[in-house]
Protein backbone atom coordinates (compact mmCIF):
# COMPACT_ATOMS: atom_id res chain seq x y z
CA UNK A 1 0.00 0.00 0.00
CA UNK A 2 1.56 3.36 -1.06
CA UNK A 3 2.42 5.93 1.58
CA UNK A 4 0.28 9.04 1.83
CA UNK A 5 2.20 12.35 1.48
CA UNK A 6 1.84 13.12 5.19
CA UNK A 7 3.09 9.66 6.16
CA UNK A 8 6.01 9.95 3.76
CA UNK A 9 7.00 13.32 5.22
CA UNK A 10 6.89 11.81 8.70
CA UNK A 11 9.10 8.90 7.68
CA UNK A 12 11.58 11.19 5.93
CA UNK A 13 11.64 13.55 8.90
CA UNK A 14 12.44 10.75 11.32
CA UNK A 15 15.06 9.18 9.08
CA UNK A 16 16.66 12.43 7.87
CA UNK A 17 19.47 12.57 10.49
CA UNK A 18 20.54 9.05 9.58
CA UNK A 19 20.20 9.67 5.86
CA UNK A 20 22.40 12.76 5.98
CA UNK A 21 24.94 10.98 8.18
CA UNK A 22 25.02 8.19 5.62
CA UNK A 23 25.41 10.70 2.78
CA UNK A 24 28.41 12.29 4.48
CA UNK A 25 29.91 8.88 5.24
CA UNK A 26 29.53 7.72 1.64
CA UNK A 27 31.17 10.90 0.34
CA UNK A 28 34.02 10.87 2.89
CA UNK A 29 34.95 7.19 2.97
CA UNK A 30 35.98 6.41 -0.67
CA UNK A 31 39.70 5.80 -1.16
CA UNK A 32 40.28 6.37 2.55
CA UNK A 33 43.80 4.98 2.18
CA UNK A 34 44.75 8.01 0.06
CA UNK A 35 46.87 10.00 0.53
CA UNK A 36 49.50 8.86 3.03
CA UNK A 37 49.40 9.86 6.69
CA UNK A 38 50.44 13.46 7.29
CA UNK A 39 52.62 14.05 10.33
CA UNK A 40 50.13 16.34 12.10
CA UNK A 41 47.34 13.89 11.28
CA UNK A 42 49.21 11.29 13.34
CA UNK A 43 50.04 13.61 16.24
CA UNK A 44 47.39 12.10 18.52
CA UNK A 45 49.33 8.82 18.41
CA UNK A 46 51.86 10.36 20.80
CA UNK A 47 49.23 9.94 23.51
CA UNK A 48 47.78 6.66 22.21
CA UNK A 49 50.85 4.45 22.26
CA UNK A 50 53.73 4.53 24.74
CA UNK A 51 56.34 5.88 24.98
CA UNK A 52 54.20 9.00 25.21
CA UNK A 53 55.47 12.32 23.90
CA UNK A 54 53.20 14.90 25.49
CA UNK A 55 53.57 18.15 27.40
CA UNK A 56 51.51 17.03 30.39
CA UNK A 57 50.41 13.76 32.00
CA UNK A 58 48.76 12.72 35.25
CA UNK A 59 49.23 9.58 37.31
CA UNK A 60 46.22 7.38 38.02
CA UNK A 61 46.55 3.97 39.66
CA UNK A 62 50.30 4.04 38.94
CA UNK A 63 49.55 4.54 35.24
CA UNK A 64 50.58 7.51 33.12
CA UNK A 65 47.52 9.30 31.72
CA UNK A 66 48.45 11.77 28.94
CA UNK A 67 46.27 14.89 29.19
CA UNK A 68 47.83 17.47 26.85
CA UNK A 69 49.60 16.76 23.56
CA UNK A 70 50.64 20.38 23.15
CA UNK A 71 50.02 23.52 25.14
CA UNK A 72 46.75 24.03 23.24
CA UNK A 73 45.82 20.48 22.07
CA UNK A 74 44.40 17.85 24.41
CA UNK A 75 44.32 14.07 24.21
CA UNK A 76 40.58 13.41 23.79
CA UNK A 77 41.02 12.03 20.27
CA UNK A 78 43.84 9.77 21.46
CA UNK A 79 41.55 8.06 23.98
CA UNK A 80 38.75 7.64 21.44
CA UNK A 81 41.19 6.18 18.92
CA UNK A 82 42.17 3.45 21.38
CA UNK A 83 38.75 1.85 20.78
CA UNK A 84 39.33 1.77 17.02
CA UNK A 85 42.75 0.21 17.47
CA UNK A 86 41.38 -2.55 19.66
CA UNK A 87 40.16 -4.30 16.52
CA UNK A 88 42.17 -2.69 13.72
CA UNK A 89 45.90 -2.01 13.59
CA UNK A 90 46.87 1.58 12.80
CA UNK A 91 46.74 2.21 9.06
CA UNK A 92 45.63 4.99 6.77
CA UNK A 93 42.10 3.54 6.82
CA UNK A 94 41.73 2.83 10.54
CA UNK A 95 43.31 6.17 11.49
CA UNK A 96 40.79 8.08 9.37
CA UNK A 97 37.76 6.00 10.25
CA UNK A 98 37.30 7.76 13.61
CA UNK A 99 37.06 11.32 12.22
CA UNK A 100 34.76 10.15 9.43
CA UNK A 101 32.42 8.62 12.02
CA UNK A 102 32.62 11.80 14.10
CA UNK A 103 31.78 13.85 11.02
CA UNK A 104 28.75 11.67 10.25
CA UNK A 105 27.53 12.09 13.83
CA UNK A 106 28.05 15.85 13.55
CA UNK A 107 25.89 15.99 10.43
CA UNK A 108 23.08 14.03 12.13
CA UNK A 109 23.07 16.25 15.23
CA UNK A 110 23.33 19.35 13.05
CA UNK A 111 20.09 18.41 11.30
CA UNK A 112 18.31 18.04 14.63
CA UNK A 113 19.66 21.36 15.92
CA UNK A 114 18.67 23.31 12.80
CA UNK A 115 15.24 21.70 12.71
CA UNK A 116 14.67 22.77 16.30
CA UNK A 117 15.67 26.35 15.50
CA UNK A 118 14.36 26.85 11.97
CA UNK A 119 12.04 24.02 11.00
CA UNK A 120 12.11 21.06 8.63
CA UNK A 121 12.78 22.79 5.31
CA UNK A 122 15.74 24.84 6.54
CA UNK A 123 17.20 21.79 8.27
CA UNK A 124 17.15 19.79 5.03
CA UNK A 125 18.80 22.61 3.07
CA UNK A 126 21.47 23.44 5.66
CA UNK A 127 22.42 19.81 6.25
CA UNK A 128 22.57 19.07 2.53
CA UNK A 129 25.01 21.95 2.11
CA UNK A 130 27.15 20.83 5.04
CA UNK A 131 27.24 17.12 4.17
CA UNK A 132 28.36 17.83 0.59
CA UNK A 133 30.83 20.64 1.31
CA UNK A 134 34.25 19.65 -0.06
CA UNK A 135 36.23 21.60 2.55
CA UNK A 136 34.21 20.10 5.40
CA UNK A 137 34.58 16.58 4.00
CA UNK A 138 38.32 16.74 3.32
CA UNK A 139 39.35 18.51 6.53
CA UNK A 140 37.21 16.15 8.60
CA UNK A 141 38.34 12.88 7.06
CA UNK A 142 42.04 13.78 7.33
CA UNK A 143 41.64 15.73 10.59
CA UNK A 144 45.18 17.08 10.81
CA UNK A 145 43.86 20.28 12.44
CA UNK A 146 42.30 18.59 14.33
CA UNK A 147 38.73 19.71 13.55
CA UNK A 148 36.39 16.68 13.70
CA UNK A 149 35.79 16.85 17.45
CA UNK A 150 35.64 20.65 17.32
CA UNK A 151 32.66 20.50 14.97
CA UNK A 152 30.93 17.70 16.85
CA UNK A 153 31.25 19.35 20.25
CA UNK A 154 30.17 22.78 18.97
CA UNK A 155 27.11 21.40 17.19
CA UNK A 156 26.34 19.03 20.06
CA UNK A 157 26.59 21.82 22.61
CA UNK A 158 24.34 24.14 20.61
CA UNK A 159 21.79 21.36 20.05
CA UNK A 160 21.67 20.52 23.76
CA UNK A 161 21.32 24.16 24.83
CA UNK A 162 18.59 24.68 22.26
CA UNK A 163 16.65 21.85 23.88
CA UNK A 164 17.27 23.36 27.31
CA UNK A 165 15.92 26.75 26.24
CA UNK A 166 12.79 25.23 24.72
CA UNK A 167 12.02 22.50 27.26
CA UNK A 168 13.86 23.62 30.42
CA UNK A 169 15.50 20.21 30.88
CA UNK A 170 18.40 20.57 33.26
CA UNK A 171 20.28 17.59 31.81
CA UNK A 172 20.39 19.36 28.43
CA UNK A 173 22.05 22.39 30.05
CA UNK A 174 24.66 20.11 31.60
CA UNK A 175 25.29 18.25 28.34
CA UNK A 176 25.65 21.50 26.40
CA UNK A 177 28.26 23.01 28.69
CA UNK A 178 30.04 19.67 29.09
CA UNK A 179 30.42 19.56 25.29
CA UNK A 180 31.83 23.09 25.34
CA UNK A 181 34.32 22.12 28.06
CA UNK A 182 35.40 19.04 26.11
CA UNK A 183 35.80 21.20 23.00
CA UNK A 184 38.14 23.54 24.85
CA UNK A 185 40.21 20.59 26.10
CA UNK A 186 40.33 19.06 22.62
CA UNK A 187 41.81 22.27 21.23
CA UNK A 188 42.03 25.59 23.02
CA UNK A 189 41.22 27.44 19.79
CA UNK A 190 37.65 26.37 20.55
CA UNK A 191 37.58 29.56 22.59
CA UNK A 192 37.10 31.40 19.29
CA UNK A 193 33.81 29.62 18.72
CA UNK A 194 32.72 29.96 22.35
CA UNK A 195 33.42 33.70 22.47
CA UNK A 196 31.58 34.36 19.22
CA UNK A 197 28.71 32.11 20.30
CA UNK A 198 28.40 33.96 23.59
CA UNK A 199 28.41 37.35 21.88
CA UNK A 200 25.78 36.26 19.37
CA UNK A 201 23.60 34.91 22.17
CA UNK A 202 23.76 38.10 24.20
CA UNK A 203 22.99 40.32 21.21
CA UNK A 204 20.09 38.30 19.84
CA UNK A 205 18.55 36.61 22.88
CA UNK A 206 19.41 38.63 25.99
CA UNK A 207 15.88 38.64 27.49
CA UNK A 208 15.77 34.83 27.28
CA UNK A 209 19.29 34.52 28.69
CA UNK A 210 18.48 36.87 31.58
CA UNK A 211 15.38 34.85 32.41
CA UNK A 212 17.39 31.63 32.50
CA UNK A 213 20.19 32.93 34.71
CA UNK A 214 19.47 31.39 38.09
CA UNK A 215 21.79 30.16 40.79
CA UNK A 216 20.94 26.55 40.02
CA UNK A 217 21.46 26.94 36.28
CA UNK A 218 24.76 28.77 36.70
CA UNK A 219 26.03 26.10 39.09
CA UNK A 220 25.13 23.27 36.70
CA UNK A 221 26.69 25.09 33.72
CA UNK A 222 29.93 25.90 35.54
CA UNK A 223 30.30 22.39 36.96
CA UNK A 224 29.58 20.71 33.61
CA UNK A 225 31.94 23.01 31.73
CA UNK A 226 34.65 22.57 34.34
CA UNK A 227 34.30 18.80 34.19
CA UNK A 228 34.70 18.78 30.40
CA UNK A 229 37.66 21.17 30.45
CA UNK A 230 39.23 19.71 33.62
CA UNK A 231 42.40 18.32 31.96
CA UNK A 232 43.10 21.69 30.31
CA UNK A 233 42.38 23.59 33.52
CA UNK A 234 44.57 21.25 35.56
CA UNK A 235 47.44 21.69 33.13
CA UNK A 236 47.18 25.48 33.11
CA UNK A 237 46.87 25.81 36.87
CA UNK A 238 50.05 23.78 37.27
CA UNK A 239 51.91 25.56 34.43
CA UNK A 240 51.05 29.23 35.00
CA UNK A 241 48.37 29.31 32.27
CA UNK A 242 50.82 28.34 29.54
CA UNK A 243 48.05 27.72 27.00
CA UNK A 244 46.92 31.31 26.95
CA UNK A 245 50.30 32.97 27.46
CA UNK A 246 51.89 31.31 24.46
CA UNK A 247 49.12 31.12 21.86
CA UNK A 248 47.26 34.44 21.93
CA UNK A 249 49.19 37.22 20.19
CA UNK A 250 47.50 40.14 18.40
CA UNK A 251 48.70 40.48 14.80
CA UNK A 252 47.59 42.12 11.57
CA UNK A 253 50.15 40.24 9.48
CA UNK A 254 49.05 38.59 6.23
CA UNK A 255 45.45 39.81 6.28
CA UNK A 256 45.16 39.48 2.46
CA UNK A 257 46.39 35.87 2.72
CA UNK A 258 43.82 35.12 5.41
CA UNK A 259 41.02 36.61 3.34
CA UNK A 260 42.17 34.48 0.40
CA UNK A 261 42.22 31.44 2.71
CA UNK A 262 38.56 32.07 3.54
CA UNK A 263 37.70 32.41 -0.14
CA UNK A 264 39.42 29.15 -1.05
CA UNK A 265 37.79 27.28 1.83
CA UNK A 266 34.36 28.49 0.78
CA UNK A 267 34.80 27.45 -2.84
CA UNK A 268 36.44 24.14 -1.89
CA UNK A 269 39.81 24.67 -3.60
CA UNK A 270 41.97 25.25 -0.52
CA UNK A 271 43.68 21.83 -0.48
CA UNK A 272 44.52 21.36 -4.16
CA UNK A 273 48.26 21.30 -4.73
CA UNK A 274 48.89 20.59 -1.05
CA UNK A 275 46.81 17.60 0.02
CA UNK A 276 46.44 16.35 -3.55
CA UNK A 277 49.14 16.87 -6.16
CA UNK A 278 48.35 18.71 -9.36
CA UNK A 279 48.78 17.13 -12.81
CA UNK A 280 52.37 16.06 -13.44
CA UNK A 281 54.34 13.38 -15.30
CA UNK A 282 54.04 9.88 -13.88
CA UNK A 283 50.26 9.71 -13.74
CA UNK A 284 49.12 6.44 -12.21
CA UNK A 285 46.24 4.67 -13.98
CA UNK A 286 43.15 3.67 -11.97
CA UNK A 287 43.58 0.30 -10.25
CA UNK A 288 39.93 -0.77 -10.13
CA UNK A 289 36.44 0.07 -11.30
CA UNK A 290 35.74 2.55 -8.49
CA UNK A 291 38.91 4.50 -9.22
CA UNK A 292 38.18 4.44 -12.95
CA UNK A 293 34.69 5.81 -12.32
CA UNK A 294 36.03 8.65 -10.18
CA UNK A 295 38.59 9.64 -12.81
CA UNK A 296 36.04 9.37 -15.64
CA UNK A 297 33.52 11.58 -13.83
CA UNK A 298 36.24 14.11 -13.08
CA UNK A 299 37.24 14.35 -16.73
CA UNK A 300 33.65 14.47 -17.92
CA UNK A 301 32.98 17.45 -15.64
CA UNK A 302 36.11 19.29 -16.74
CA UNK A 303 38.10 18.54 -13.55
CA UNK A 304 36.39 21.21 -11.37
CA UNK A 305 38.39 22.59 -8.44
CA UNK A 306 35.88 25.20 -7.29
CA UNK A 307 32.33 24.75 -6.12
CA UNK A 308 29.48 27.24 -6.11
CA UNK A 309 29.09 27.70 -2.35
CA UNK A 310 31.35 30.77 -2.27
CA UNK A 311 28.96 32.63 -4.59
CA UNK A 312 25.89 31.46 -2.72
CA UNK A 313 27.40 32.63 0.56
CA UNK A 314 28.51 36.01 -0.80
CA UNK A 315 25.00 36.60 -2.08
CA UNK A 316 23.63 36.01 1.40
CA UNK A 317 25.20 39.13 2.92
CA UNK A 318 23.19 41.73 0.96
CA UNK A 319 20.14 39.48 0.70
CA UNK A 320 20.10 39.02 4.48
CA UNK A 321 19.26 42.70 4.90
CA UNK A 322 15.76 41.93 3.61
CA UNK A 323 15.21 39.13 6.11
CA UNK A 324 15.82 40.84 9.47
CA UNK A 325 12.09 41.14 10.12
CA UNK A 326 11.27 37.61 8.96
CA UNK A 327 10.34 34.91 11.51
CA UNK A 328 13.91 33.60 11.39
CA UNK A 329 15.63 36.97 11.21
CA UNK A 330 16.97 36.71 14.75
CA UNK A 331 18.56 33.34 13.97
CA UNK A 332 20.09 34.83 10.82
CA UNK A 333 21.62 37.67 12.85
CA UNK A 334 22.88 35.14 15.41
CA UNK A 335 24.69 33.17 12.70
CA UNK A 336 26.26 36.24 11.12
CA UNK A 337 27.60 37.39 14.49
CA UNK A 338 28.91 33.90 15.27
CA UNK A 339 30.57 33.74 11.85
CA UNK A 340 32.23 37.17 11.85
CA UNK A 341 33.09 36.95 15.54
CA UNK A 342 34.93 33.65 15.10
CA UNK A 343 36.64 34.86 11.93
CA UNK A 344 37.82 38.10 13.56
CA UNK A 345 39.44 36.19 16.42
CA UNK A 346 41.47 34.02 14.04
CA UNK A 347 42.02 36.87 11.58
CA UNK A 348 43.82 39.06 14.12
CA UNK A 349 45.69 36.32 15.97
CA UNK A 350 49.25 35.53 14.93
CA UNK A 351 49.75 32.54 12.61
CA UNK A 352 46.07 31.59 12.45
CA UNK A 353 43.27 32.03 9.95
CA UNK A 354 45.02 31.39 6.62
CA UNK A 355 44.92 27.59 6.52
CA UNK A 356 41.83 25.52 5.78
CA UNK A 357 41.99 23.69 9.12
CA UNK A 358 41.44 27.04 10.87
CA UNK A 359 38.93 28.53 8.44
CA UNK A 360 36.71 25.44 8.52
CA UNK A 361 36.06 26.13 12.21
CA UNK A 362 33.66 28.81 10.88
CA UNK A 363 31.46 25.99 9.65
CA UNK A 364 28.49 25.35 9.96
CA UNK A 365 27.37 28.99 10.27
CA UNK A 366 27.65 29.71 6.51
CA UNK A 367 25.43 26.74 5.72
CA UNK A 368 22.78 27.84 8.21
CA UNK A 369 22.81 31.38 6.82
CA UNK A 370 22.26 30.11 3.27
CA UNK A 371 19.51 27.76 4.42
CA UNK A 372 17.61 30.52 6.26
CA UNK A 373 17.36 32.57 3.08
CA UNK A 374 16.88 29.74 0.58
CA UNK A 375 14.13 28.15 2.67
CA UNK A 376 12.07 31.28 2.05
CA UNK A 377 12.47 31.00 -1.74
CA UNK A 378 10.46 27.82 -2.21
CA UNK A 379 11.42 25.63 -5.15
CA UNK A 380 13.92 28.19 -6.43
CA UNK A 381 15.79 28.03 -3.13
CA UNK A 382 15.71 24.24 -3.16
CA UNK A 383 17.08 24.14 -6.71
CA UNK A 384 19.84 26.60 -5.81
CA UNK A 385 20.91 24.50 -2.83
CA UNK A 386 20.80 21.26 -4.83
CA UNK A 387 22.99 22.68 -7.60
CA UNK A 388 25.44 24.04 -5.01
CA UNK A 389 25.52 20.69 -3.23
CA UNK A 390 26.23 18.84 -6.48
CA UNK A 391 29.11 21.20 -7.18
CA UNK A 392 30.52 20.33 -3.76
CA UNK A 393 30.30 16.63 -4.59
CA UNK A 394 32.07 17.28 -7.90
CA UNK A 395 34.94 19.08 -6.16
CA UNK A 396 35.23 16.29 -3.60
CA UNK A 397 35.46 13.78 -6.42
CA UNK A 398 38.14 15.92 -8.06
CA UNK A 399 40.26 15.55 -4.92
CA UNK A 400 39.84 11.79 -5.14
CA UNK A 401 40.64 11.74 -8.85
CA UNK A 402 43.88 13.65 -8.33
CA UNK A 403 44.88 11.49 -5.39
CA UNK A 404 44.31 8.38 -7.51
CA UNK A 405 46.33 9.67 -10.45
CA UNK A 406 49.05 11.84 -8.91
CA UNK A 407 49.16 10.94 -5.22
CA UNK A 408 49.41 13.08 -2.11
CA UNK A 409 51.19 16.38 -1.92
CA UNK A 410 54.36 17.24 -0.03
CA UNK A 411 54.10 15.59 3.36
CA UNK A 412 51.12 13.42 2.36
CA UNK A 413 53.04 10.68 0.56
CA UNK A 414 51.74 7.14 0.91
CA UNK A 415 55.38 6.02 0.99
CA UNK A 416 55.24 6.52 4.76
CA UNK A 417 53.30 3.24 5.08
CA UNK A 418 56.03 1.40 3.20
CA UNK A 419 58.63 3.10 5.37
CA UNK A 420 56.87 1.93 8.53
CA UNK A 421 57.04 -1.67 7.28
CA UNK A 422 60.60 -1.53 5.95
CA UNK A 423 62.68 -4.44 7.35
CA UNK A 424 65.68 -2.10 7.58
CA UNK A 425 63.65 0.06 9.95
CA UNK A 426 61.96 -2.71 11.92
CA UNK A 427 65.24 -4.51 12.62
CA UNK A 428 67.01 -1.39 13.89
CA UNK A 429 67.61 -0.76 17.54
CA UNK A 430 66.85 2.92 17.04
CA UNK A 431 65.82 5.12 14.12
CA UNK A 432 66.82 8.76 13.71
CA UNK A 433 64.83 11.01 11.38
CA UNK A 434 66.77 13.77 9.65
CA UNK A 435 63.80 15.96 8.78
CA UNK A 436 60.32 17.00 9.88
CA UNK A 437 57.29 14.93 8.95
CA UNK A 438 58.19 11.35 9.88
CA UNK A 439 58.38 10.81 13.63
CA UNK A 440 54.67 11.04 14.54
CA UNK A 441 53.54 9.00 11.53
CA UNK A 442 56.05 6.23 12.23
CA UNK A 443 55.26 6.18 15.95
CA UNK A 444 51.54 5.73 15.25
CA UNK A 445 51.85 3.22 12.41
CA UNK A 446 54.33 1.14 14.43
CA UNK A 447 52.33 1.39 17.70
CA UNK A 448 55.36 2.88 19.41
CA UNK A 449 57.36 -0.34 19.03
CA UNK A 450 60.37 1.24 17.29
CA UNK A 451 62.55 3.65 19.20
CA UNK A 452 62.58 6.95 17.32
CA UNK A 453 64.71 10.06 17.56
CA UNK A 454 65.37 13.29 15.66
CA UNK A 455 68.71 14.70 14.58
CA UNK A 456 69.26 18.20 13.20
CA UNK A 457 72.18 20.37 12.17
CA UNK A 458 72.40 22.02 15.58
CA UNK A 459 73.03 18.64 17.23
CA UNK A 460 75.67 17.77 14.63
CA UNK A 461 77.49 21.03 15.32
CA UNK A 462 77.05 21.25 19.08
CA UNK A 463 77.40 17.62 20.17
CA UNK A 464 79.92 16.00 17.81
CA UNK A 465 80.99 13.34 20.29
CA UNK A 466 77.42 12.14 20.80
CA UNK A 467 76.74 12.16 17.05
CA UNK A 468 79.94 10.21 16.37
CA UNK A 469 78.74 7.63 18.87
CA UNK A 470 75.48 7.30 16.93
CA UNK A 471 77.01 6.77 13.50
CA UNK A 472 79.35 4.10 14.87
CA UNK A 473 76.57 2.05 16.45
CA UNK A 474 75.57 -0.85 14.17
CA UNK A 475 72.01 -0.96 15.49
CA UNK A 476 71.15 2.62 14.49
CA UNK A 477 69.72 3.64 11.11
CA UNK A 478 68.82 7.04 9.73
CA UNK A 479 65.90 8.15 7.55
CA UNK A 480 65.84 11.10 5.19
CA UNK A 481 63.70 12.39 2.33
CA UNK A 482 65.21 11.96 -1.10
CA UNK A 483 66.62 15.14 -2.70
CA UNK A 484 63.86 17.53 -3.70
CA UNK A 485 61.38 16.18 -1.15
CA UNK A 486 62.94 17.67 1.98
CA UNK A 487 61.20 20.03 4.37
CA UNK A 488 64.50 21.12 5.97
CA UNK A 489 67.25 20.63 3.38
CA UNK A 490 70.84 20.08 4.36
CA UNK A 491 70.60 17.90 7.48
CA UNK A 492 71.46 14.62 5.75
CA UNK A 493 74.26 16.25 3.78
CA UNK A 494 75.70 17.72 6.98
CA UNK A 495 75.61 14.30 8.65
CA UNK A 496 77.24 12.69 5.59
CA UNK A 497 80.03 15.23 5.71
CA UNK A 498 80.50 14.67 9.43
CA UNK A 499 80.59 10.90 8.96
CA UNK A 500 83.01 11.13 6.03
CA UNK A 501 85.39 13.15 8.20
CA UNK A 502 85.32 10.19 10.61
CA UNK A 503 85.95 7.70 7.79
CA UNK A 504 82.43 6.27 7.97
CA UNK A 505 80.91 6.39 4.46
CA UNK A 506 77.18 6.54 3.73
CA UNK A 507 75.50 3.18 2.98
CA UNK A 508 71.93 2.99 1.63
CA UNK A 509 69.84 0.19 3.15
CA UNK A 510 66.51 0.85 1.38
CA UNK A 511 64.79 3.37 -0.86
CA UNK A 512 61.05 3.69 -0.28
CA UNK A 513 58.85 4.76 -3.23
CA UNK A 514 55.28 5.98 -3.23
CA UNK A 515 52.52 4.27 -5.21
CA UNK A 516 53.44 6.37 -8.26
CA UNK A 517 56.99 5.03 -8.21
CA UNK A 518 58.62 8.21 -6.92
CA UNK A 519 61.47 7.59 -4.47
CA UNK A 520 60.47 9.46 -1.29
CA UNK A 521 62.48 8.06 1.64
CA UNK A 522 65.97 6.67 2.05
CA UNK A 523 66.96 4.42 4.96
CA UNK A 524 70.70 4.32 5.50
CA UNK A 525 73.52 3.80 7.95
CA UNK A 526 77.26 4.37 7.98
CA UNK A 527 79.86 1.70 7.33
CA UNK A 528 81.95 1.29 10.42
CA UNK A 529 85.67 1.16 9.53
CA UNK A 530 87.59 -1.89 10.64
CA UNK A 531 89.83 -1.30 13.67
Amino acid sequence: MPFRPAELRTILGRSAPGLFALLFFLLAVPFLDRPGIYNDEALFGNATFAPYTVVYSAQAFKTEMPLMLMTYVGTLKAYLAKFIFLWAAPSTISIRLLPVLLGALTVAIFFLAVRRMLGERAAWLATLLLATDATFIMTTRHDWGPVALQHLLLVGGVAALGRFVQQAELWALAVGFFCFGLGLWDKALFVWSLAALGGATVVTAWPTVRRLITGRHVAVAVLAFGLGAYPLLRYNISRDWATFRGNTVWSTADLPGKVNGLRRALDGSALFGWLAREAEPGERPPANAAQAASVAVSRQLGEPQRGLFLWLFLAMLPVSLFFWRSPNGRVLLFCWIAFFGTWALMLFNRDTGASAHHVVLLWPWPQVIAAVVCSRWGRAGLLLVMVTALSGVAVTNQYYSQLIRYGGGHGWSDAVSGLAQSPALLQAGQVYALDWGMIESLHLLQRGTVKLGYLDQAAIQQAPAAVEGLIRRPDIVFVRYTPGNEFIPGIAEALDGFAASRSAPHSTLATIPDSNGRAIFEVFCYQIPSP
